[in-house]
């Protein structure tokens, strides 16, 4: 496998020139194992919240409408593909020119590899998918991003940090996919990119972002949220220093749209679902209320999260040690709040 080296402003704006060639995008928005986060919260990792009315289903939404406008694209389909049987995400409509879908991935065991050479015979070889981890929320604007992609002018373009690690963005020509093997578990990483770059061009295009976090569990989550906050408030690319934050001081306080909150109620770097209510003089601390739970007055969650059914459950990792409570933390303020990841978000 090849590397992108460094590439100007002059190659970035012919890359632009690709953008006809683009024909979807591809969501992967499945998982391949059952986790406490969806199971307990009732929701696909995609309809997880970044803002009190924006999940990060909707936030791929307008970052991928800016994309279409930006290569001055007719149509753009997104295909949101999900698991057999597993958590279906909600969406909400789509903006032109994206149009936007849900689907059922045919086979249990086809690997993500498997996948897209299913999905490729749907397009000429020239064709081009952008290939979406759903459950990692851009580093940068999804245009900038994507520019870095096409920049290597390679059949295979995946994007990482200056350090390799993957950011969930992949741009891949539907020729170079023929080679799979049509039945079978193919994995990308270990078995189907090995196996093009024998053949075609397959390139790394590095930027200078901070890593970004794929969201499995309570903790990736509470991680993805921090980060995604600290981009809101300080730009695109995350300030050195934020590396550095300590954890007992709250970075964002996330009350979903339809929460009931009292205001007495601490929220510190958690998450409260449409639906939950959180009772006067309570405090949440790097946890999800889900929808339909309650956390009664004076009550204290930490490292949970707390299901419909008022049972607290640990998710498959802490999110971190157990704080000191104290007037650092964030309150929220009415019936919908949040502090750093509010309105505006994009």
């Amino acid at each position: 496998m090849s590397r992108a080296g460094e590439t100007g402003t002059g190659a970035l704006r012919a890359a632009s020139s690709r953008g006809s060639r683009l024909r979807a995008a591809v969501m992967l928005a499945g998982s391949t194992r059952k986790s406490v986060l969806g199971q307990t919260s009732g929701r696909s990792v995609v309809d997880l919240p970044l803002t009190p009315d924006e999940s990060m289903l909707d936030y791929w939404h307008l970052e991928l409408v800016d994309l279409a406008l930006a290569r001055e694209l007719d149509e753009l389909a997104v295909r949101v593909m999900i698991d057999r049987g597993g958590l279906k995400p909600t969406l909400r409509g789509s903006e032109p020119p994206v149009s936007m879908r849900l689907e059922e991935d045919p086979s249990d065991y086809r690997g993500t590899g498997g996948l897209l050479s299913d999905l490729a015979r749907d397009y000429d070889d020239d064709d081009e998918l952008l290939v979406i981890n759903g459950s990692v929320v851009p580093a940068d604007r999804l245009v900038r991003l994507v520019d870095r992609l096409d920049a290597t002018e390679a059949d295979v373009a995946i994007l990482t940090t200056a350090l390799g690690e993957p950011l969930g963005l992949t741009r891949v020509r539907c020729g170079a996919l023929r080679g799979i093997k049509a039945v079978g578990f193919v994995d990308l990483k270990e078995q189907a990119l090995p196996q093009i770059a024998q053949e075609f061009d397959v390139r790394v295009a590095r930027v200078e972002v901070g890593g970004q976090v794929a969201v499995r569990t309570l903790a990736s989550y509470i991680e993805a949220v921090r980060g995604f906050t600290r981009r809101v408030r300080h730009g695109a690319r995350l300030e050195a220093a934020a590396a550095f934050d300590e954890d007992w001081r709250a970075t964002f306080g996330l009350v979903e749209s339809g929460a009931e909150v009292a205001d007495t109620a601490v929220i510190h770097d958690a998450v409260i679902l449409r639906g939950a209510s959180v009772g006067a003089g309570a405090t949440v601390v790097r946890s999800v209320v889900a929808g339909g739970a309650t956390v009664p007055p004076g009550a204290l969650v930490v490292d949970r999260v707390v299901g419909a059914s008022g049972r607290r459950r640990a998710d498959v990792e802490h999110a971190g040690p157990r704080p000191s409570v104290s007037g650092t933390v964030t309150r929220a303020r009415g019936k919908s709040a949040a502090n750093g990841a509010g309105e505006g978000g994009r």
